[in-house]
């Protein structure tokens, strides 16, 4: 299998899906009924929450990230400010001692804190950590958001929104003013540059890639400009379009180590891609490109294995 036929086959394996949108989980959707009682709490019986509160928030999270840490501190704020159920979920199984050591002992009574040994989370389709979702009280998915700028006041508000205690107007005020609007999306002209690569158009893409305006792109703009330039085979400029992502976003650490692949530096990449293999959704991608960089390196055992996972894995 040559170069090109491999770079295609990868390519055509990331056509099918997106990056991160504004919804932070791919195959779990507004509606879906989440099943609390299946994950098993650390500091308190998860049968005990307030099963007529007409909101809950449900956070999941790892001890053992920053960017988690900050949230789960911020979460932890907000929740003892707000008479709704918080359940947080270390999806890296941290123990109570730890846990404690990172909120305090007295926040951390204000939460139900559990692991998810049941994989209730396995398939949700998380693109990144932390996510926190908006249950009712029949525990439907209301809404769900990813990591934020000044997460206690952004998800604080909205939780006082869906509990009536701020109107409709007031909560779209505070959202108007917190969002900036004085901008195009960029993502349109993104995914037009995008379909030129896949119609046989590189030439046509790369000119309108030029006229792109590149500034203040949001994280999701940043994702698929970086997906471009995996697509048009210039790897050197994907670690420029990701610049602000946060080290610890799931997409971005695969499109850096496609593009640690790209350049040959195959150790590098296959760290990465390791160290995601359980959290990143779309895993026949993930599988093939491990099976390729092991027949690369001469390991045909585990290349073998690896293709044979993405040709069985029904992830998609």
């Amino acid at each position: 299998m040559n170069y090109r036929i491999v770079l295609g086959c990868i390519l055509s394996l990331l056509i099918v899906s997106t990056v991160i949108g504004a919804f932070p989980l791919q195959q779990l959707e507004k509606g879906d009924t989440v099943s609390i009682q299946k994950f098993k709490g650390l500091n308190k019986e998860l049968s005990g929450i307030d099963k007529n509160s007409e909101t809950k928030l449900l956070l999941l999270w790892r001890h053992d990230k920053r960017t988690n840490v900050d949230t789960i501190k911020s979460f932890a704020e907000m929740c003892s400010k707000r008479d709704v159920p918080c359940i947080a979920v270390d999806l890296q199984e941290g123990t109570m001692e730890q846990i404690k050591s990172i909120v305090g002992a007295d926040a951390a009574e204000d939460i139900y804190f559990a692991h998810d040994k049941t994989g209730v989370t396995d398939d949700w389709g998380i693109f990144t950590l932390p996510v926190t979702l908006f249950l009712d009280k029949n525990n439907k998915v209301i809404n769900a958001v990813g990591y934020e700028g000044q997460y206690a006041v952004q998800v604080g508000r909205y939780v006082d929104f869906l509990t009536g205690k701020i109107s409709e107007e007031e909560y779209k005020k505070f959202e108007n003013t917190s969002v900036v609007h004085d901008r195009r999306s960029r993502l349109p002209k993104i995914n037009f540059i995008k379909r030129l690569i896949e119609d046989g158009q590189p030439e046509d893409a790369k000119e309108r890639l030029a006229k792109l305006d590149k500034k203040d792109l949001t994280m999701e703009e940043k994702l698929n400009l970086a997906e471009v330039y995996l697509k048009l085979d210039m790897p050197d400029k994907v670690e420029e379009a990701l610049q602000g992502v946060s080290e610890y976003n799931v997409g971005a650490k695969f499109y850096r180590a496609y593009a640690a692949y790209l350049k040959g530096n195959l150790d590098k990449a296959l760290k990465t891609l390791h160290s995601i293999e359980k959290i990143y959704p779309q895993k026949k991608k993930l599988f093939y490109l491990l099976g390729e960089i092991y027949k690369q390196k001469g390991d045909y055992k585990n290349a073998a294995e690896y293709f044979e996972k993405s040709c069985n894995n029904s992830a998609i």
